[in-house]
């Protein structure tokens, strides 16, 4: 491994199962025991990068485990995990260490805000039902957030970019609450409205500082595949997710940065097939394709691009719009 590499890219290289039978603990089917309490039946669910636990409501990262797990400090828990999997000594210097504990604290107010819209996933599992989403692809992958929210500490929420430019407005409520999630850490929400007259559809938070990693929707999904579709929307990906092919969102057209390709390339995906959506009009996804295929064939991967059919009655269809009509 190179000194170079940041924090998280050592973190992604090893998975939560993989750090808890080190660390001692069982797993038995996705579950194991609480780290910091008694209890008869296991209660924090084992993910493939982070835990939650279902008592507190915690989303919990390796080094989160690790301090509960053996009661020591961060830095403690960084020398741990290094010396656990036989990895070169990372030390990073004081002005490294704040700007992760200031993306850990902005990653915690994500956390509360998407364990907040749990409490009313019914009403996200509902809206993504009428677009043939199964609830079992999206169960704890999406949450609500009523229109009368509020965030608890105004201070934080700002700090993560939650509020908007006129420090006035709550930017996400009255929305479906999607984590985007890098490794251990939610480093985005991104918010989708169900009422129809309401613009924009979507809403990312805002800019923060420091700036969170970038990654794509489901990256952590598909980091085994050798072949990963890429499509635009989150519906998208859960549509194919459903049908048993493995998929990235991009977050529209424009969303595939040479910072996200970089996190693609560290996957085993070699080959990227794009099924961007098709517009009668503008014709922008299928020019984001050969615009975005151009750069993904330049870092090394095969591409194949997919040209969704419209009918004569419509003016755009997504993967989503394409399979409902076709199934």
């Amino acid at each position: 491994m190179s000194k170079s590499k940041e924090l998280i890219d050592y973190l992604d290289e090893v998975s939560m199962p993989e750090l808890l039978e080190k660390l001692g603990k069982q797993i038995r089917g996705n579950k194991t025991a609480a780290f910091d309490r008694e209890e008869t039946e296991p209660s924090v669910h084992v993910n493939q990068h982070f835990c939650y636990d279902y008592g507190p409501g915690e989303w919990i990262g390796k080094l989160d485990v690790i301090q509960k797990i053996l009661k020591c400090s961060r830095s403690e828990a960084l020398k741990k995990f290094t010396a656990l999997f036989s990895l070169p000594e990372f030390n990073m210097d004081p002005a490294k260490m704040e700007i992760v504990a200031k993306q850990e604290r902005i990653s915690k107010e994500y956390q509360f805000l998407f364990r907040s819209s749990l409490k009313n996933a019914d009403i996200a599992h509902k809206y993504f039902a009428g677009r043939g989403i199964p609830e079992s692809v999206i169960k704890g992958k999406v949450g609500y957030i009523t229109s009368g929210s509020d965030p608890s500490n105004w201070d934080e929420s700002r700090n993560a970019g939650l509020i908007n430019k006129n420090d006035t407005f709550f930017l996400f409520k009255g929305r479906i609450i999607i984590p985007i999630v890098r490794g251990d850490q939610i480093v985005s929400i991104l918010g989708r409205t169900t009422n129809p007259d309401v613009n924009p559809k979507y809403m990312c938070t805002a800019a923060t500082d420091p700036e969170m990693p970038q990654t794509l929707y489901g990256l952590d999904d598909v980091r085994n595949e050798s072949e990963v579709y890429l499509v635009e929307g989150v519906t998208d990906k859960w549509t194919l997710e459903a049908h048993g092919y493995p998929a990235v969102s991009t977050f529209g057209t424009q969303g595939l940065t040479p910072a996200r390709i970089k996190e693609l390339k560290k996957t085993k995906a070699e080959k990227i097939i794009m099924a961007m959506d098709t517009d009668r009009q503008s014709g922008s996804g299928q020019a984001a394709a050969l615009d975005k295929g151009k750069a993904l064939f330049a870092a090394g991967f095969d591409v194949e691009i997919i040209t969704l059919p419209l009918l004569d009655d419509e003016d755009k269809v997504d993967i989503n719009s394409f399979f409902q009509r076709n199934l």
